[in-house]
């Protein structure tokens, strides 16, 4: 779904046709926090996380970031 921004409006609207808030308009958001929170679940994030004597290593999926305790046992 996509959310229309609009760049100046008058009465502060989101694109979903709440009202935005005047501090959080201030501060430069255009979307209320519905829709900002629906955004926010829908972008995808690479953790890079640091190797003794290596260099970053970048995760992209989850399930491999709980293999790279570097203490744990395996089998």
């Amino acid at each position: 779904m996509l959310y229309k921004i609009q760049d100046e409006p008058d009465d502060h609207e989101c694109g979903c046709g709440e009202l935005i808030e005047e501090g959080r308009w201030d501060i430069g958001y255009r979307v209320c926090l519905e829709c900002g929170d629906k955004i926010a679940k829908q972008k995808k994030f690479t953790v890079a996380i640091p190797y003794g004597k290596g260099a970053y290593q970048l995760i992209h999926n989850p399930e491999e970031l709980k293999m790279t305790n570097q203490k744990e046992v395996r089998v």
